[in-house]
């Protein structure tokens, strides 16, 4: 591997470390439980590569990929730790979001399944783990959107933990999704690949660190009355999100 390889891997290293020690020093880790896990594994995982690639470099491709694919539903952990902050479990708002969830979901099962069902398109240089990832990628960004424009809408408040948590992630999530789906165009671009995804990934956890400087959660709202018609008004505007979407990608 190049220089920019060990300066991106100890550099991501190095935020990790720090952002695990102010989630540890702060006490942050039992009320951020899953992103707490979230960064664990991506610290391991990061050490473990660096150790493979200094001691046994013919088995870092292997482990890189298949960790790569372990880790895309673990980014979920994210997506929910800024769900269940920001609308509390039995309030409206919930179960308002929580319908938001469920097409969402449904609309990643058809992502998935498009990815599977082209397969030869994706034998070159592992593409069929940049599909998933990118498929991934897009449904967490979409939900992570979702969760933040319906608490924008009706007022809820959010604290820096919760507001660095949903930007960083949801700002690597559309920077990796996008990159994924230049590179599955034109193989010619994997040079800048191999640069925008580290750079975004070290962006999203500079921002966390920002985030989880000090405890800062979502204040305490009020409870928000929501009218069944509201809801069914939000259930229709999903279904023509999502309908927009599928039509773009498979016209």
């Amino acid at each position: 591997m190049d220089a920019k390889f060990y300066t991106f891997v100890l550099l991501g290293l190095a935020l990790e470390v720090l952002l695990v020690g102010r989630l540890l020093r702060q006490r942050m880790w039992r009320s951020y439980c899953f992103f707490f896990l979230y960064i664990l594994w991506v610290c391991s995982r990061t050490v473990v590569l660096l150790a493979l690639e200094l001691l046994a470099p013919t088995r870092f491709a292997g482990v890189f990929w298949v960790t790569d694919a372990v880790g895309l539903p673990l980014k979920f952990l994210i997506v929910w730790e800024v769900f269940r902050h920001t609308f509390p479990k039995g309030s409206s708002l919930s179960r308002l979001a929580s319908k938001g969830f469920v097409v969402a979901g449904t609309a990643l099962v058809v992502f998935l399944i498009d990815a599977f069902w082209g397969f030869k398109a994706y034998a070159i240089f592992n593409s069929l783990f940049l599909a998933l990832d990118r498929s991934f990628g897009f449904a967490g960004a979409v939900m992570t959107l979702g969760l933040v424009l319906i608490a924008r809408y009706y007022g809820v408040p959010l604290g820096q933990n919760v507001w660095g948590m949903a930007v960083g992630f949801g700002g690597w999530a559309s920077v990796l999704t996008a990159n994924n789906a230049i590179f599955d165009l034109d193989h010619s671009f994997i040079p800048f690949w191999r640069i925008v995804s580290p750079l975004s990934f070290i962006s999203m956890i500079a921002i966390w660190i920002w985030a989880m400087w000090k405890y800062d959660p979502n204040p305490a709202i009020e409870p928000v009355s929501i009218s069944a018609s509201e809801m069914d008004e939000w259930n229709q505007e999903w279904g023509r999100t999502v309908s927009s979407v599928r039509r773009i990608i498979h016209p």
